[in-house]
């Protein structure tokens, strides 16, 4: 649905007004009809449905109003444009999964392929071997210098996999699934001496700069922030001072960092810094030919710190993201650019 601009004296946000048009389009009180509209006012407060959402389901409302059709067979249809609104941050973490797997399965059959024809060389290299009737000693030496270079070449393959495995492939960062079996090995390793410290970050307006730029260029500015997150991390050698942290890409445009050894002060020192370095940097925007087609873009981001509570006793990974992702939300309802933890 396009972006449409809500005035705060509409019904789509008052549940007063809303409930005075319901009465003049002759709903009664306790239709299912007149529940469904109360409940999309509801979850258009909600501080976890994203600003996208929320305005969708204000759409949402004005469309179903403006039809004024109020029959059962089109509250089931509602129903499902409903669902279609509060699922759509998971369906497109589902597709960017999906996307990341097939590119994963791609990447694996190159390998297989190239492998299966060293094998295929190794038979032959064998097979010529022993029909030059070479002597055992040469035979067991060159086959052992060919199964080698094999086994070398099949780990180096497995490596990269690996890699591949917790990479994201737009931003080079570490990716969801990797995030997630880092923070459980630093949450096993906790002790109050070695705090751990979780920043959310998320940038500020991303739909509307895709809806502008394009989304080629919204994945170079997501390459961009990935790089000046990392590149303050490693300034910072957060590493040489005994600390460990991960920066990944969490999921569309937000990213995380796991801040292993920080305490909660420092984490929010850390997230006012990297906040400013992006607020500061001038993006400039080429086409496909490289040439500058806009100068000085600036984008912002929200960040929401956490900090491990020794006192939670189970899904603590879960608490630790929650709590950073409240944190989050709170930065975007006062205004975004803001650091909350």
């Amino acid at each position: 649905m396009a972006d449409k601009k809500i005035p705060s004296s509409s019904p789509f946000t008052d549940k007063k007004l809303l409930n005075r048009l319901l009465d003049e389009k002759g709903i009664a009180e306790d239709s299912d009809w007149r529940a469904f509209f109360n409940c999309l006012l509801i979850q258009q407060q909600c501080n976890h449905l994203t600003d996208q959402q929320k305005n969708d389901l204000r759409q949402l409302t004005d469309e179903l109003l403006e039809q004024n059709d109020f029959s059962a067979g089109h509250l089931q249809k509602a129903f499902v444009q409903q669902n279609r609104v509060l699922n759509a941050p998971s369906l497109e973490q589902l597709q960017e999964a999906i996307a990341e797997s097939e590119d994963l399965l791609q990447e694996f059959r190159q390998l297989s392929i190239k492998r299966t024809g060293e094998v295929a060389r190794l038979e032959n290299s064998a097979i010529t071997t022993i029909q030059n009737n070479a002597e055992p000693s040469i035979m067991i030496k060159q086959l052992r210098i060919a199964f080698r270079s094999l086994i070398d070449m099949m780990k180096t393959d497995t490596d990269n996999l690996e890699r591949l495995c917790k990479t994201d492939q737009l931003t080079g960062l570490g990716n969801r699934r990797y995030f997630d079996q880092f923070l459980q090995r630093k949450i096993d390793l906790f002790t109050a001496l070695r705090p751990l410290s979780l920043l959310m970050l998320d940038i500020d307006y991303f739909k509307k700069f895709n809806d502008s730029y394009g989304h080629r260029i919204g994945d170079q500015a997501l390459s961009t922030v990935a790089k000046i997150i990392s590149a303050h991390m490693q300034q910072e050698k957060l590493g040489e001072s005994g600390l460990d942290y991960l920066v990944v890409r969490y999921g569309g445009e937000e990213f995380a960092i796991v801040l292993y050894g920080v305490k909660l002060e420092e984490a929010v020192r850390q997230a006012e810094i990297i906040r400013d370095k992006i607020e500061s940097y001038s993006f400039v925007i080429r086409n496909i030919k490289g040439k500058i087609i806009h100068r000085d873009i600036n984008i912002s981001v929200c960040i929401g710190v956490s900090t491990f509570n020794p006192a939670w006793t189970d899904a603590t990974a879960e608490r630790l993201v929650e709590a950073a992702d409240r944190a989050l939300y709170q930065a975007k309802a006062d205004g975004r650019n803001l650091v909350r933890f």
